[in-house]
């Protein structure tokens, strides 16, 4: 018989998702920033721009999710 989560199991649960979800994001954020390297990569204005555009709107889907704005469900680009 299952048994439905505790609200402590579930903030627990989401405490170590996020943790872990976050400490990813960021790490693989982070690589992207030597790209910027103009003596070692070759690249134009719109190509810089665009990356900078999608991570913005990435980061306001999350923050509307978390509002109760938007579905939970993200899509990726």
């Amino acid at each position: 018989m299952a048994t439905v989560p505790t609200e402590e199991t579930k903030n627990a649960k989401f405490k170590a998702l996020a943790e872990a979800r976050l400490e990813r994001a960021v790490h693989t954020i982070k690589l992207l920033a030597p790209l910027s390297d103009k003596n070692r990569y070759e690249y134009t204005d719109e190509q810089a721009k665009y990356i900078i555009k999608i991570l913005k709107e990435s980061v306001r889907n999350v923050e509307n999710a978390f509002q109760g704005k938007i579905e939970k469900e993200i899509s990726l680009p």
